[in-house]
């Protein structure tokens, strides 16, 4: 029997790292992976139409040392500040686009 471990961190359904890059492509960021070589990690750089930047974890990619919620958080809280509102209007769920 195989036994399928979740980790408690772990962030799925309508608030995730990927529903943030698939919110960013919407509102027409560019999205591009880049690998970190310092760390060895692949992170993602998206870049506005006014050219800020926002870098994060690739999506696709899971570091057992990262807290993804925690960095879910940090990323969100980035964004709120390059569009100027609060956090909590940001809807990355893909029904309401």
């Amino acid at each position: 029997m195989e036994t399928t471990l979740v980790r408690e961190d772990a962030v799925v359904g309508e608030n995730s790292l990927s529903c943030l890059e698939k919110y960013l492509l919407r509102k027409s960021w560019t999205v591009e992976d880049r690998c970190d070589q310092a760390s060895g990690l692949v992170l993602t750089v998206s870049r506005s139409p006014e050219g800020r930047e926002l870098t994060y974890p690739h999506p696709a990619y899971e570091y057992p040392d990262q807290n993804r919620g925690q960095i879910l958080a940090e990323t969100l809280d980035r964004l709120a500040d390059i569009e100027g509102r609060p956090q909590t209007e940001i809807r990355l769920d893909m029904r309401s686009a």
